[in-house]
């Protein structure tokens, strides 16, 4: 989808490991382990995750990406918001409209359909519906604020 992703069709389960071996998301697997948030997305779900890529953390300055990874509670507040209780298809957030799904985090999402790419919070869902056996991930190009 014209960021040269490797096109992922199944994550084994949405866990640290499995995520780490695709290989785009390297920052997001050290953020949910310095989250300490590994027990809750390694357990049997379901979720859907919005997996922002390395380079959608790379759009974050430097500065504030460090302090954001030194910070735990911040951290696992912002990853709270990239994950949602449940399996959710793009058809299903499709169907949803603005009104997206309310993540751990207990925010709502903002789901927004543009020229027929599909939006969450503004950040672009590049892949999507990737099934993993205790949920789904979609890929984003960059990290949900």
């Amino acid at each position: 989808m014209g960021q040269n992703l490797p096109e992922i069709s199944l994550v084994k389960s949405i866990n640290h490991n499995d995520l780490r071996a695709v290989g785009t998301f390297r920052t997001l697997v050290t953020a949910i382990q310095t989250a300490n948030l590994v027990r809750d997305l390694d357990g049997p779900g379901a979720y859907t995750v919005f997996a922002p890529t390395d380079r959608a953390f790379a759009r974050i300055p430097a500065a504030e990406l460090h302090a954001l990874m030194a910070d735990e509670r911040r951290l696992s507040e912002l990853l709270g918001i990239h994950v949602v209780p449940g399996r959710l298809w793009a058809a299903d957030l499709r169907a949803a409209g603005g009104a997206g799904p309310a993540t751990i985090g207990g925010r709502r999402l903002d789901v927004e359909v543009r020229d027929g790419e599909l939006f969450v919070n503004g950040a672009r869902v590049v892949q999507r519906d990737v099934e993993a056996s205790n949920g789904v991930v979609h890929v984003l190009d960059g990290v949900i604020q």
